[in-house]
């Protein structure tokens, strides 16, 4: 099993992947010395890694994803605000929040894109687009369902055509 031992933000040139008996098993470089903000398997196989020229809370992160049996790196996502995993590796997740123009409040609203990706070379497959803001999204087990809070419910998407398939009531 690999374990990555880091629980802070830190400008870094690359990322050690630990064995659980504290054995060195690769190296993942971090592009010019940026802060590393986010780690996450997708599946055994990859590790996407989240990195940024400033330190948090800047608004955009730049993931690239990596094998981490060798460290190299294998592409890089379109920026996003926060990347989200399949458990079984099988899906990717990107969500990109966007202000709307409003007017009157100075402070509008903000608008989520998911763009949902192929995990084996990072294309954009979908996008769903929300009038809400997020900060979490959660595949189901098999992948197959995006769950979504929003508000006081929860929305879920069918992951391979982007369609929402229940809706909860504010109750529930």
């Amino acid at each position: 099993a690999l374990q990555i031992p880091t629980d802070r933000h830190y400008r870094t040139e690359s990322v050690g992947i630990y064995a659980l008996d504290g054995r060195l098993k690769s190296r993942l470089s971090v592009p010019d010395h940026k802060i590393v903000t986010d780690i996450q398997f997708v599946g055994n196989e990859r590790i996407v890694v989240g990195y940024q020229e400033q330190r948090p809370p800047t608004p955009v992160i730049q993931y690239r994803m990596y094998d981490p049996r060798s460290g190299k790196a294998i592409f890089d996502f379109e920026p996003a605000h926060a990347v989200f995993t399949d458990p079984k590796g099988r899906g990717l997740a990107t969500a990109n929040l966007k202000r709307l123009v409003n007017g009157d409040p100075p402070v509008a609203p903000k608008r989520t894109t998911i763009n949902l990706h192929d995990p084996n070379d990072g294309k954009t497959l979908r996008r769903i687009g929300l009038e809400h803001a997020i900060d979490r999204l959660a595949f189901s087990p098999g992948g197959e369902r995006l769950l979504v809070p929003l508000d006081h419910r929860v929305v879920e998407y069918v992951a391979e055509t982007g369609e929402r398939s229940f809706e909860s009531d504010e109750s529930d």
